[in-house]
């Protein structure tokens, strides 16, 4: 998936106070391979997430926010009552 996205931002607690206009284009992918998209039992995810940020007037820098997801699912018995579930997110910001 992909977008594009207008944020301006009013900043008064930090080391650079003041006003931005900030464009973001989000960009996901995004493979699924689980029994059941509301209720997985088995199976797993994995999503990357990258979102590049610029501020489009002075004064001018751009970053980018990253993002990867990965959840597994592991039933123990055979009616899937009892679920091994585990998730991996890991992230930065890079500018």
């Amino acid at each position: 998936s992909y977008g594009a996205m207008y944020k301006y931002l009013h900043s008064k607690r930090s080391a650079r106070d003041g006003n931005f206009d900030l464009v973001k284009i989000p960009l996901q992918l995004r493979w699924n391979h689980v029994d059941n998209l509301l209720n997985p039992t088995e199976g797993g995810t994995i999503q990357l997430k990258i979102v590049p940020t610029a501020q489009i007037f002075a004064p001018q820098f751009a970053y980018s926010i990253n993002t990867f997801t990965g959840t597994y699912y592991q039933p123990f018995d055979e009616e899937k009552k009892y679920v091994f579930a585990t998730k991996l997110l890991y992230g930065n910001i890079l500018g």
